[in-house]
C-alpha cells in the first residue's frame, strides 16, 4: 500500500518540518510492510514567503527600501536554514511526486494549520478535492487556527463531508469541524508526540560555541519583549547564560543569538536547555515531549493552541501572560507521561483504523 501524507512541509519552520517529518516516520514504523511519504505539495504563498531573497511586500516606497535591505542582509542566513531544512526532509523522509492522478492508496492531509486560508492563500489542495475515492481522503490533526469561520471558510471547508475519517489537533477546531461536518472529529495530538524523546534524540546534532547549561529562548515576533525580559531576569537570578533563537538578525545585549540551527540543531538546543521559555506552539510541544521546565507565553496570537495544549496534558501552571507565569498547579511528571502515552495510542488507534479500511 502506498500512503501519502499532505502538509505544509516546505515551510522553513522548525514547528511545520518536525511535525511534517513525524508523522510519515511513525506511519513507516508501524506499518513497515507499506511505503509511506509525503506529497511533495508545495503551497505557492508559503515557497514565497520562505525563499532566500524575500522582500516584504508593501506599499510604501520608504519601508520598500527598508524591505530590500533587510532581505539582503538576511538571505545568508535563510540560504543556510533553507538548504539544512532540505537536507532534513531528504534524510528523514520519501517525498512522492505532486500529482492529481489517483495513484496512492491513501492520502492524510496534516498537520499544521493546513486548513487555515489565511495561511495558505486559500489554497483548497489540503481539502483533496482532486481525489474522487471518498475512502482514500483522510485527516490527521489538522488546525484551522482560529476560533471562528467566516461563512466563505465554512463554504470552502464543506468538502471535508467528502472525507472518510476526520480528526483534528485542538478541541476549537473540533467544534468547528463538527458544525461544518456533523461528525464528530477525534481529539489528536500533534504528530511530534507520536515519536518518543529517544526518537527525537537520535535525530539531533549539537549546535557549536553553547555552553553546557543555559536558559533557552524560542521566539516568534509579536509580544516577545515580556518574555525575553522575563528569560534575562530568570537567567541572571540563576546565574546563567542566555540563548534567544530567532529568525531575525536582532540583537540582544549578553546574549547567545542563534538564527540559522538546522532542524537537527533545533531539537538539541531544545533539549539541552535548563529552562524554555516561549511563544511557540511547537516549542511547548517539545519542551513537553523532552520534559523541559519551560514557560509558554499566551498573549501571542496562537495563543488558544498553546492553552489548549497545555490543558490537554494538565501543564497548566507552565503558562505566562504578559511575562508573568501562572500560579496554577500541573499534574506530577508521571501522570503527564501517561496522558502523553494514552493520547499517543488514541492517535495510533486512529490511524489503524485507516490504515485497515
Amino acid at each position: 500500500m502506498k500512503i501519502a501524507t499532505l502538509t505544509f512541509h516546505n515551510a522553513i519552520n522548525y514547528g511545520a518540518v518536525l511535525q511534517a517529518v513525524a508523522l510519515p516516520q511513525a506511519l513507516r514504523k508501524r506499518y513497515p510492510q507499506n511505503e509511506v511519504g509525503i506529497l511533495d505539495y508545495r503551497n505557492p504563498k508559503i515557497e514565497e514567503k520562505f525563499k532566500p531573497f524575500y522582500i516584504k511586500k508593501t506599499k510604501s516606497m520608504t519601508k520598500k527600501g527598508k524591505a530590500f535591505i533587510h532581505a539582503f542582509l538576511v538571505y545568508g542566513m535563510r540560504s543556510k536554514k533553507k538548504k539544512s531544512f532540505a537536507k532534513f526532509l531528504n534524510d528523514n523522509v520519501q517525498l512522492f511526486p505532486y500529482t492529481t492522478k489517483d495513484e496512492i492508496d491513501k492520502y492524510i492531509v496534516g498537520s499544521d494549520q493546513i486548513w487555515n486560508f489565511d495561511l495558505s492563500d486559500n489554497d483548497e489542495t489540503y481539502l483533496l478535492k482532486f481525489i474522487s475515492d471518498r475512502n482514500k481522503k483522510h485527516a490527521y490533526a489538522p488546525s484551522i487556527g482560529k476560533t471562528e469561520l467566516s461563512a466563505e471558510e465554512k463554504e470552502k471547508l464543506q468538502a471535508i463531508k467528502n472525507f472518510a475519517t476526520l480528526s483534528a489537533r485542538e478541541e476549537t477546531a473540533v467544534k468547528l469541524i463538527q458544525e461544518i461536518d456533523g461528525r464528530t472529529p477525534t481529539l489528536v495530538p500533534d504528530p511530534v508526540f507520536l515519536l518518543t524523546a529517544d526518537e527525537w534524540r537520535e535525530k539531533e546534532e549539537r549546535y557549536p560555541n553553547i555552553p553546557d547549561k543555559y536558559v533557552l529562548v524560542y521566539k516568534f515576533s509579536d509580544n516577545d519583549k515580556p518574555l525575553t525580559d522575563f528569560a534575562y531576569q530568570y537567567a541572571g537570578s540563576h546565574q546563567l547564560p542566555l540563548v534567544i533563537v530567532q529568525n531575525s538578525l536582532k540583537k540582544y545585549k549578553d546574549a547567545v543569538i542563534v538564527n540559522d540551527a538546522s532542524p537537527n540543531q533545533f531539537l538539541w538546543l531544545i533539549d539541552n536547555a535548563q529552562l524554555i521559555v516561549t511563544n511557540s506552539f511547537h516549542g511547548t510541544a517539545f519542551s513537553i515531549v523532552f520534559e523541559k521546565e519551560f514557560y509558554s507565553e499566551t498573549h501571542v496570537s496562537r495563543s488558544t493552541r498553546i492553552t489548549e495544549i497545555l490543558n490537554l496534558y494538565r501543564l497548566s501552571s507552565h503558562i505566562m501572560k504578559d511575562g508573568k507565569p501562572s500560579d496554577n498547579i500541573s499534574a506530577p511528571r508521571e501522570e503527564v507521561r501517561l496522558l502523553i502515552e494514552q493520547y499517543r495510542q488514541k492517535a495510533f488507534q486512529y490511524l489503524d483504523n485507516i490504515i485497515r479500511s
